[in-house]
């Protein structure tokens, strides 16, 4: 993928394309959240996971993922709720 060979811009413009043609896709909305966090972007990551709670409630690491993301911008009730 283009995040692990360091093109992390590259990852989100396929990821955002692929959300384009199917923007139901919980795992691409994960996959470029993970990006978002990995380029140090917690709201835009936190954005991206709580798209994918939407279509894939049942996402325990989702959850884990978002709390994290939330917990950097300093929203610590809504950390505590997603772990």
């Amino acid at each position: 993928s283009h995040a692990a060979l360091g093109r992390p811009d590259d990852a989100i413009a396929d990821l955002s394309a692929a959300l384009r043609l199917r923007p139901d896709a919980a795992e691409a909305f994960v996959s470029r959240g993970r990006v978002w966090a990995d380029k140090g972007d917690p709201a835009k990551a936190a954005a991206d996971f709580t798209w994918a709670l939407r279509y894939d409630p049942r996402h325990p690491e989702t959850y884990n993922l978002r709390g994290v993301a939330r917990a950097e911008q300093g929203d610590h009730a809504g950390a505590a709720a997603d772990f």
